[in-house]
């Protein structure tokens, strides 16, 4: 676990790591802006809302062919707020609704404009990611890339731990908005996805 003793700090030191306002102060304003920056972005490059464009980022890779009750647990929303997003995505022509008789397993499927449209919201939530990154020598981005892999892994491991007691984590999947191939999912390296793997792996 990020921040515990280590057998090499003392416990002072342990506790000092742990509370540090400046640091969190500072995270929390780049992520602040990072997050607006990737709203304003990606809602741009769709013409449609925030939750819009996640819902259509998420059925890129996330839920291919997700039924409406998926969908609502991947973007963060009642079953109702999922419905009516889904139906201006619908009226815009960028998913199709499969045929069932049960109207909530119904899959939903991004056509061929909503799989261009996602693919651009993608790209304009990586160029807001990068302009910041830019910053940044080679050496840098070697150094933070590992300390983002423990932190997107504990922030996973909490999210499983809020659902398993029940509670819907704010904002829905973390991964929702991903690009899947470049976190290394498909072989095996997303912090996230090996999160989920070995909490699956412990639970009874």
């Amino acid at each position: 676990m990020i921040g515990s003793y280590n057998g090499m700090d003392t416990p002072r030191q342990v506790v000092k790591r742990r509370r540090d306002p400046r640091l969190a102060n500072l995270l929390g304003a780049l992520s602040i802006g990072i997050s607006d920056g990737i709203y304003e972005s990606t809602a741009v490059a769709a013409g449609l809302d925030g939750v819009a464009s996640a819902a259509l980022v998420a059925l890129l890779d996330f839920v291919p062919s997700g039924s409406v009750r998926t969908l609502s647990q991947v973007v963060g929303l009642t079953h109702s707020g999922a419905v009516r997003v889904v139906d201006r995505l619908v009226a815009e022509g960028l998913v199709t609704r499969g045929s069932s008789v049960d109207a909530r397993s119904r899959s939903i499927t991004l056509t061929t404009r909503g799989v261009r449209l996602a693919h651009q919201v993608r790209a304009a939530r990586e160029r807001v990611v990068n302009r910041v990154l830019e910053h940044l020598t080679a050496s840098e981005r070697a150094t933070l890339s590992p300390l983002c892999e423990r932190l997107v892994a504990s922030i996973t491991e909490e999210r499983l731990e809020q659902r398993n007691a029940g509670v819907t984590p704010a904002g829905g999947a973390l991964c929702r908005i991903c690009d899947f191939g470049a976190c290394g999912r498909p072989i095996g390296i997303c912090p996230a996805a090996e999160t989920v793997a070995k909490f699956r792996a412990r639970q009874p």
